[in-house]
């Protein structure tokens, strides 16, 4: 997972929300412009896996394909609370099927349908990255968190042979290495795009970037300090 600074509440679902009487999420019918902001704030990823979802925000109002591509979910289910409406609680999913060699796996909220999650991409920003760790093999440790991993199927088979390739490009780029070379890469994958979108699954690339560089910096000191005591 990667942490999400959210935009500000879309201005259709503020006035619905504010002059509805007894509005629900089932009756709000702007939701592109709910996705739209969330598609820029996530940088075109799933808020839970972090695959690119198939979204434009230039399509139009009825493309029911890509809708149905890029899915609002909410934090909170809304089968057990009153927040179906709450800006802070929504984010976006992708369609939470992953299909392979006709195998079917379902993730993320198709996966978790309306059990409780304790992690939240958003409300957590801050810490979220910290507590997540990536094996070569690209299995997700999610530290803390165990429950929300298997909750989301974050570890499907799929899922950790894509985070894999990502890990394996990363292993061969930070094999000889410098902290120079490390920082400029973790400044790509920190990025985005000309059109606001990150790199797919970049929460592997970024944690094994920061080890990384942990790793030379700790060399570095260590040779310093073996410089010093020999002078």
């Amino acid at each position: 997972m990667l942490g999400i600074r959210k935009g500000p509440e879309p201005q259709d679902l503020k006035v619905y929300r504010e002059k509805t009487p007894k509005a629900t999420y089932k009756g709000f019918q702007e939701t592109k412009s709910v996705r739209d902001q969330l598609y820029a704030d996530q940088g075109g990823l799933c808020a839970y896996c972090m695959r690119k979802v198939q979204y434009d925000p230039s399509m139009s109002k009825g493309d029911r394909e890509q809708i149905l591509d890029f899915t609002i979910e909410h934090w909170s289910p809304q089968s057990t609370t009153d927040r179906g409406l709450h800006w802070p609680d929504m984010l976006g999913v992708c369609n939470g099927r992953l299909v392979v060699q006709g195998e079917l796996e379902y993730i993320c909220d198709k996966a978790r349908g309306n059990l409780v999650l304790t992690v939240h991409p958003a409300r957590d920003h801050a810490t979220i990255e910290g507590l997540c760790s990536y094996l070569r093999d690209g299995t997700l440790c999610l530290h803390g968190k165990a429950e929300d991993e298997q909750t989301l199927n974050l570890n499907a088979k799929n899922l950790r042979a894509s985070r894999k390739i990502v890990a394996d490009v990363i292993a061969q780029k930070t094999m000889k290495a410098d902290i120079t070379a490390l920082q400029q890469q973790l400044q790509r994958w920190e990025g985005r795009d000309s059109e606001g979108c990150r790199l797919e699954y970049a929460g592997v690339a970024l944690y094994l970037l920061r080890k990384a560089i942990r790793q030379r910096e700790s060399k570095g000191n260590r040779i310093r300090k073996t410089s010093k005591k020999q002078s």
